[in-house]
């Protein structure tokens, strides 16, 4: 008689998770409450001072909340931030994906990163709008002509943008192939590339 394999998750593993994750919603949650409250303070604004943005202060907020999650999973797991992208001049960073936390690393590294990510992230309940008040472009439904646009705006304000150029998560913590979007996009930007690794 064969025995059963062992459960892959122990209770330990299933806490952790829980941990993690349901402190991600509630701060999401909050970041959703606090930039709605901002926006109603600072519509009259928007519609009347020209170059009048929201941006950096979501941003700003976004990037502060993130590094607060990072230090309250810590006891969890240890995930750095790389914080240097923040005393850098603008470039697209490059990055290989290995879970959802190497995006969370990312946004804590500095506020002034704009992501290139797919459609489901803007239509998500949890953080869509978040991450189109922070200017993430999605790449679905857009021309290429719209994305260097776009982009190219928020570059000249100092941004940097972000790119995973494996086009999704790696299910076995490997690097796979990086699609040639990154490369073209710094040499439609004239931005230099700057990689960062998750291991």
């Amino acid at each position: 008689m064969v025995s059963p394999a062992p459960l892959p998750y122990s209770l330990v593993g299933v806490l952790r998770a829980t941990w993690t994750y349901g402190l991600f919603l509630l701060l999401s949650l909050v970041c959703q409450v606090v930039g709605l409250a901002i926006f109603l303070v600072t519509w009259p604004a928007l519609l009347f001072v020209r170059r009048f943005t929201l941006r950096p202060i979501f941003g700003f907020l976004v990037c502060h909340v993130m590094r607060l999650y990072l230090a309250l999973c810590r006891w969890v797991i240890d995930i750095p931030s790389p914080r240097e992208l923040e005393r850098m001049a603008p470039s697209v960073v490059v990055a290989n994906h290995q879970s959802f936390l190497d995006i969370l690393s990312l946004v804590a590294s500095s506020a002034r990163l704009v992501f290139v990510v797919k459609g489901w992230v803007a239509r998500s309940p949890v953080f869509g709008g978040l991450a189109r008040a922070l200017g993430f472009y999605c790449v679905e439904g857009g021309s290429s002509a719209e994305m260097i646009e776009r982009l190219g705006h928020l570059v000249s304000q100092g941004c940097s943008v972000a790119i995973f150029p494996e086009g999704t998560r790696s299910a076995d913590c490997r690097i796979h192939r990086f699609h040639m979007g990154a490369v073209a996009l710094a040499d439609q930007l004239n931005l230099p590339l700057t990689p960062v690794v998750y291991y």
